[in-house]
């Protein structure tokens, strides 16, 4: 019964991914999702433990099925919309430019996209292991995460408030910036302020960049099929992190789990820096003048 259910679960995710990619602001839709999904997470964390101490064992599965058909119901009010089927010429010559979107740029894209989710949540994976391990009690620790976490959310309402106002690529450097900072200063946060104040930055600039490199996948074809596999490829980057964040562990040492993630955050902004920056200028060119 579950594989069927993470089938559809999965395809579910990709047709989501697919929409979302064809709108017309597509850093504003992606900014959205993550708004929505930071928020959902964060609800359902705080109310699990009263759900399963009132409904049991279960609740967390009760808890998937009324999402589950909130979805439904939120799909039966989308508008419905009809395509005009684009000439023959014009099809095959927008198929032209996905294939060489995918062989130039979109690759780049993939990989700084998985390189991006391994880093963030090897860190998000051992945050609290981290938070312990330099002198922090538990408790306090588990306040900092919930409460830097939280920043999540005007993270991922930075690209539907800005959209592509300051420039896809400023705004990944600072988004980047930011998350290799954080891998930084937790690996000398001795001090419960420098602890915190690097999750902040994390947590602050992940669904930021995250939802401005869906943007841009999504920029390279039209037809949303680069959304969904950008979206398979950010799952990897996740169960990627914490598998890579154990085997860089030594004896609660995790200075050299930091420093790898700040180095795949740099390589991450290599390899997006001249896919970025190609769509850029197309998009500056096309600006009116001031």
């Amino acid at each position: 019964m579950r594989k069927p259910i993470q089938l559809c679960g999965g395809l579910s995710l990709g047709i989501a991914f697919a929409v979302l990619a064809r709108l017309d602001n597509p850093d504003r839709a992606f900014g959205a999702l993550l708004f929505v999904q930071f928020s959902l997470g964060s609800l359902v964390i705080y109310l699990l433990p009263a759900l399963e101490s009132l409904l049991g064992a279960y609740a967390v599965f009760y808890l998937m099925a009324a999402i589950a058909a909130l979805a439904l119901l939120f799909l039966l009010c989308l508008p419905r919309l009809t395509l005009t089927p684009a000439p023959l010429g014009q099809a095959q010559a927008a198929a032209g430019a996905a294939r060489a979107g995918l062989t130039q740029h979109a690759v780049l894209l993939l990989l700084a996209i998985m390189l991006y989710q391994t880093a963030a949540s090897a860190i998000w994976a051992y945050a609290g292991l981290i938070g312990q391990a330099a002198g922090m009690a538990t408790a306090s620790v588990n306040n900092a995460i919930a409460l830097t976490g939280l920043l999540g959310l005007p993270g991922a309402m930075l690209p539907v408030l800005t959209g592509q106002r300051f420039g896809r690529l400023n705004l990944l450097l600072a988004g980047i910036v930011l998350s290799l900072s954080a891998a930084l200063m937790l690996n000398v946060a001795w001090h419960n302020l420098l602890y915190i104040g690097a999750l902040a930055m994390l947590f602050f600039a992940w669904p930021a960049v995250l939802a401005y490199l869906l943007a841009v996948i999504a920029a390279t074809d039209s037809s949303g099929r680069l959304a969904t596999i950008a979206a398979v490829v950010s799952s990897i980057g996740m169960v990627t992190g914490p598998l890579l964040a154990s085997a860089l562990l030594d004896n609660g040492n995790f200075s050299a789990l930091l420093y790898s993630c700040a180095l795949l955050f740099l390589c991450s902004y290599v390899l997006l820096f001249k896919p970025v920056l190609a769509f850029e200028k197309p998009a500056a060119a096309l600006a009116p003048c001031q």
